[in-house]
């Protein structure tokens, strides 16, 4: 069983639906009995029609991977059992400095919101079930995710003990050192969650404009600017997670391979995977190329 919301967020990060916290506290109690929540973000230039086909797409092909892979595979912890998904919309078809704030903004607010709606709503059930959260973005949506995660950890938001929380991130659109302890969102790696990073040498926008655009806006920084979608997380960052499990994701990739990495940090590479496909779009490479089997089965062997 599986539900599904949209939660409308504006540019600053204000919910647009005043029912949503109604629909996300009656969604954590009885008689609900979800084993898994997720909440979904895109990235930038996405109008509202592109967000909902892309999430439609997503959430088809990986629930059909998890069927594909059955109920309970021997080398697998955890598959889904019942779901509901929130899907975040934002205004994100303005410039790349005005929406590199606004992600910041809207997680910072609107998604912080949700987050806390649920965790207070699970706190005040006498015997909470056992939830796993996911929370997934892909571009500037992973600045969105980590925008939250950080105002959740500087906050100190007391995140229910029956809760298992990791992010997957999907081309991060936000400088490599940015998880480090000094950098925007230094704190994540405090909370007791394990984090999935892709990477692809076939992301142009990540690694030949990205870099050109921060320097413009960032001259006098001194800071090297590589993505974290493109090179993957810092040195420092992998030492604060205690270590990162690193694999290569190609053709025909299925989710035994990541399984064995149970370091709170995975750093996969997509390089082999898009190299595959071709040469992907003449301006953004493959920053976009998300949909694909070996994904979604890397993504279900990350879960724990």
């Amino acid at each position: 069983m599986s539900n599904f919301i949209t939660a409308p967020i504006n540019e600053n990060g204000i919910i647009l639906d005043s029912d949503i916290g109604g629909i996300l506290k009656d969604a954590m109690s009885p008689p609900f009995r979800f084993t898994d929540v997720f909440v979904y973000s895109h990235g930038w230039w996405t109008d509202a029609t592109g967000a909902a086909a892309g999430y439609n797409r997503f959430s088809m092909e990986f629930t059909k991977q998890l069927l594909l892979i059955g109920p309970t595979p021997p080398t697998l912890p955890h598959l889904p059992a019942s779901s509901f998904a929130t899907a975040v919309h934002w205004p994100s078809t303005l410039s790349f400095y005005s929406m590199a704030k606004r992600a910041d903004a809207v997680g910072q607010h609107g998604v912080y919101a949700l987050l806390r709606t649920m965790f207070e709503a699970l706190g005040a059930l006498t015997a909470p079930p056992s939830l796993r959260l996911h929370l997934l973005g892909h571009s500037f949506g992973c600045r969105v995710v980590c925008s939250a995660l950080e105002r959740i950890a500087k906050d100190g938001i007391q995140i229910p003990s029956a809760v298992t929380l990791d992010a997957v991130l999907l081309q991060a659109a936000f400088n490599s050192d940015e998880l480090d302890p000094d950098g925007m969102y230094g704190n994540v790696s405090k909370l007791n969650l394990r984090l999935l990073v892709t990477r692809s040498e076939g992301d142009t926008s990540l690694g030949k404009w990205y870099p050109i655009a921060e320097r413009l806006v960032n001259l006098f920084s001194g800071r090297p600017v590589t993505a974290l979608g493109a090179v993957g997380p810092s040195a420092a960052t992998q030492t604060e997670f205690g270590g990162a499990g690193v694999i290569a994701v190609g053709p025909g990739f299925t989710y035994p391979a990541v399984v064995p990495l149970t370091e709170r940090l995975v750093a996969a590479d997509l390089s082999p995977l898009h190299a595959a496909t071709g040469p992907g779009d003449l301006f953004s490479g493959h920053h976009s190329n998300i949909y694909h089997d070996e994904i979604y089965q890397l993504i279900a062997g990350f879960f724990r």
